[in-house]
């Protein structure tokens, strides 16, 4: 509690018994109202009763650095990883290295996130969903560019119902897996995209209205 500041209105003062100065702010949040109620506790060992203040704040979260710092870097990358699936005419080795090298690059975006001084870490939020979820997103972009990678090179352990067979026609699992994928995950991942924008919207506009 050292960051806190406690002060003693004077006895003529109106408005509410509990309030925030106009110098102190919170770094990522804005106060939109502060609820005060009196209370009756009884203590067990006297039997006798006393009355405390309890003062609930309400936050909201600016999502203004957010949106720049965090947001819009990460559905870039996110967006990018679907390239590797789309861009068919690319030797599928350097498509999984491509989406090796973004992968790390949102790895390290998000731990760069967490690694940073005043993050809250111990609870799941909104946010923390959005990262991971975007995370997963990569890792399976990866994991496919990687499979076809594997299944498309050329051995003499896969060459036996892997290879190109003497029409041209890919194999069966490699159709399947530069197809659906790259028009599955982007339509996914756009619907979570649009639920979370929404449902981040309903939260902040039920507790602003809620008196």
């Amino acid at each position: 509690m050292a960051d806190v500041r406690y002060e003693w209105k004077s006895a003529g003062n109106s408005g509410a018994a509990i309030g925030i100065a106009s110098n102190v702010s919170l770094p990522g949040f804005k106060v939109v109202r502060i609820r005060v109620r009196n209370d009756q506790q009884e203590l067990a060992s006297t039997g006798s009763k006393y009355s405390r203040l309890v003062a609930q704040i309400v936050l909201v979260r600016t999502v203004g650095h957010l949106l720049v710092r965090l947001y819009l870097p990460t559905l870039v990358l996110v967006f990018a990883s679907f390239l590797p699936l789309a861009l068919l005419r690319l030797v599928p080795s350097t498509r999984a290295k491509l989406s090796a090298l973004l992968f790390l690059t949102a790895f390290l975006h998000t731990g760069s996130y967490y690694l940073q001084p005043g993050s809250v870490n111990y609870v799941l939020t909104s946010l923390d969903c959005f990262l991971y979820t975007s995370l997963l997103t990569i890792l399976l972009c990866l994991a496919i560019t990687s499979s076809v990678a594997y299944l498309s090179y050329d051995s003499d352990e896969m060459k036996q119902g892997l290879q190109e067979d003497h029409h041209g026609h890919k194999p069966e699992v490699v159709f399947l897996l530069e197809k659906w994928p790259r028009i599955g995950l982007p339509a996914l991942y756009m619907v979570y995209v649009f639920i979370h924008c929404v449902s981040n919207a309903t939260a902040v506009a039920s507790g602003r209205s809620d008196e």
